[in-house]
């Protein structure tokens, strides 16, 4: 908001960026224990890793390519 005063600004973008960092070490936090969970369920179910379901390229995975 251009009305606002450049502190102002500055503190609202600060809290942003640590609402931001906090968020992706949340998210870092829940993708390593499902991960972990993840790989105790397909060594329960003798899933060995080389016929595991493969995913898309890019961030998301979500990508695939048809054959």
């Amino acid at each position: 908001d251009e009305t606002l005063p450049k502190s102002h600004q500055r503190e609202v973008q600060r809290q942003f960026r640590a609402r931001r960092a906090g968020h992706l070490l949340d998210l870092e936090r829940r993708v390593s224990v499902l991960e972990r969970e993840n790989l105790i369920l397909r060594h329960w179910a003798g899933v060995h890793p080389a016929n595991r379901y493969l995913l898309g390229r890019g961030p998301t995975g979500c990508d695939t390519t048809k054959p």
